[in-house]
């Protein structure tokens, strides 16, 4: 196997991190050459070597499941809805200049959602939102609630339109939407549907005059029941798909698989590798070439001296620390 394709993680240590914060997300700013990273109601830039905090005099509140994507239309990063730490569904937008981010007030806009998936189509110059659900649940607010969204949403520049579409996918939510370049695509990927992980592989082919998708059925497909994160890899001119889930030696830790997508069918890379936590946000770095990933560590520990009995364990307060890693 090409050595390009069993790329590895590494960590940095820059002097200043972002919060720790589960939900969050990144995006490489194609016209300011820089990541953005939004958590906690916080927006921080990354520039290959240290991060900053951008101050801002507004800045959308603190959300979680945040949707993010580099807006080609506006040249600005796009921000959509989420879910609110009270549970609630938003469906708010903000453009981020590189400096300041100014709320929108679209015409028409989805409704309240979280865990949608958004890419930006530069070909057909249009950002498209598809699935998501309309909220949370719980004392925690940690149960999805509300059905699964199957509607195809396209931004404009200026305002959302709901697209009636042929051959719709199964309603979803952690699905990944994500702009192949080098084939000029936008693929649909994976996610949670009403019967559980999907690993369907969808690509739109949408105009104003006829929106439709069309279900791709390669001969390998990447596993599911995972958590799914994908981007473009401009060096390798290949669409790189991560898959995450909890090792089976260490519940705080997180096993990783990358795949790669060549137009026509799935290849893994041999290296499976373990990182310390989970990813809270990724975007490839084309000024560096670099896959950049917030990692969130720790997580809800026993109690100490709880015995264990028929009735669940207290779990102490989560301790959770932000890491930077490239791959």
């Amino acid at each position: 196997m090409d050595n390009a394709l069993q790329g590895h993680w590494r960590q940095l240590n820059p002097a200043t991190l972002p919060p720790s914060w589960r939900g969050s997300s990144l995006v490489f700013d194609k016209k300011r050459q820089q990541t953005v990273f939004v958590a906690a109601g916080e927006t921080w830039l990354w520039n290959g070597e240290s991060w900053s905090k951008a101050q801002s005099r507004l800045a959308p509140p603190a959300r979680n499941t945040t949707h993010l994507v580099y807006d080609a239309l506006t040249e600005c990063v796009l921000l959509f809805g989420g879910i609110g730490l009270d549970g609630s569904p938003l469906n708010d937008v903000w453009l981020w200049n590189g400096s300041l981010w100014t709320e929108q007030h679209p015409a028409q806009r989805p409704f309240p959602l979280g865990g949608a998936a958004i890419a930006c189509d530069v070909a057909r110059q249009q950002v498209i939102l598809f699935g998501g659900r309309p909220g949370l649940a719980g004392s925690t607010g940690s149960n999805r609630v509300g059905s699964f969204s199957s509607t195809t949403w396209i931004w404009d520049g200026a305002t959302w339109q709901a697209y009636p579409t042929k051959n719709t996918p199964p309603g979803r939510s952690g699905g990944q939407l994500v702009y192949d370049a080098l084939r000029q695509q936008t693929l649909l990927f994976g996610g949670i549907g009403t019967n559980g992980y999907l690993n369907d592989m969808w690509l739109w082919q949408g105009t104003r005059d006829e929106a439709n998708w069309q279900q791709l059925f390669p001969t390998t497909l990447p596993p599911t029941g995972t958590r799914l994160y994908a981007t473009f890899h401009e060096q390798l001119q290949q669409v790189l798909l991560l898959t995450e889930k909890i090792a089976e030696t260490n519940l705080l830790q997180h096993s990783f698989q990358s795949w790669v997508w060549d137009g026509v069918s799935w290849s893994q890379s041999f290296i499976e590798q373990i990182l310390p936590g989970s990813i809270e946000g990724c975007a490839y770095d084309s000024s560096h070439n670099t896959l950049v990933a917030c990692v969130v560590t720790g997580g809800k520990a026993l109690l100490a001296n709880k015995k264990m009995s028929a009735v669940l364990p207290d779990l102490a307060v989560p301790t959770l620390a932000s890491q930077t890693w490239i791959w």
